[in-house]
């Protein structure tokens, strides 16, 4: 579960890192608008998402007892 969200996490802040690039130094305005923006969006929202539920889960193991129905008891 963790290993999963980590890799989540890295592949969201690739992504927001692609995005911002294309943001950041593209020169016409549609490869800004069109791609770099909605990658950076989609990136750090993801990043957001995957950190709040590593966040959870070190907080309260007993989650993943929870969410896991065919992890071993």
């Amino acid at each position: 579960q963790e290993i999963n969200n980590s890799l989540w996490l890295v592949a969201g802040l690739v992504i927001t890192a692609a995005g911002f690039a294309v943001f950041k130094f593209s020169t016409g305005s549609f490869y800004v608008i069109a791609i770099g923006l909605p990658l950076f969006l989609a990136g750090l929202s993801l990043s957001i998402f995957k950190l709040y539920e590593i966040i959870l889960t070190l907080i309260n193991p007993a989650r993943i007892k929870k969410i896991c129905i065919f992890c071993e008891q």
